[in-house]
């Protein structure tokens, strides 16, 4: 992922993991796009994965979904 992200400015570089995220999160769970977003906006995943990009953005893309889900189930999200 890291690799990915090289040569980009932080905030397109947020971007684009939040919408790879998003996607992956969909397609891990059935969703559509639309409500992987909305799901993951109402329940703090989005605002978490911006907090703590500096981090987030270091692991596996598995650490990273299974932490914003982690994130969205704390907050009463019913996805596992």
């Amino acid at each position: 992922m890291e690799e990915l992200m090289k040569g980009m400015s932080l905030n397109a570089a947020k971007i684009e993991l939040m919408v790879f995220v998003i996607d992956e999160f969909a397609k891990l769970h059935g969703l559509k796009y639309k409500q992987a977003y909305s799901y993951l906006d109402f329940h703090g995943g989005l605002a978490f994965l911006e907090k703590h990009y500096d981090v987030e953005h270091t692991l596996s893309f598995n650490e990273i979904l299974s932490d914003v889900s982690q994130v969205c189930i704390n907050r009463g999200g019913m996805i596992q």
